[in-house]
């Protein structure tokens, strides 16, 4: 809570005051700084449009984040527009990354929906999408 609370409540507007800026942020992190991200997600003070998260770090501590991150994304009932990829050569990152997916769409997002495979390249085949529902 006080990283999170460090980037909205001083990162943030330092650069805003700093550079000229849009009012809306989106957070994007890899590995470490992507499950960082997903924690934000997760909670009901989410300040960002969006969150991408690259080759979260789903699989430390045995995993034991991805499924409480997972349903408590699908429990808020606020859209949430999240971006999350693993490369075709992180064989233990795709596993979680495509459990945590598997998981959350289960779980029926309130605020959204699940999009998997939205967008694919080499070597990366696997990136699904959260956003909010669309007609």
């Amino acid at each position: 809570d006080a990283f999170e609370q460090f980037i909205a409540g001083d990162v943030l507007p330092f650069i805003r005051g700093k550079y000229r800026t849009r009012h809306q942020a989106i957070l994007a992190g890899h590995s470490f700084g992507s499950l960082f991200g997903l924690y934000v997600a997760a909670t009901e003070r989410n300040p960002y449009l969006g969150i991408i998260a690259m080759s979260p770090s789903l699989w430390w501590n045995d995993a034991t984040v991805a499924r409480p991150y997972a349903d408590a994304i699908a429990r808020l009932t606020t859209g949430q527009r999240i971006f999350v990829s693993s490369g075709a050569f992180e064989t233990p990152i795709d596993v979680t990354v495509r459990r945590f997916i598997a998981r959350l769409a289960s779980r029926k997002p309130k605020g959204g929906s699940v999009n998997e495979g939205a967008v694919r390249s080499e070597p990366a085949p696997h990136s699904p999408t959260i956003g909010p529902r669309t007609a």
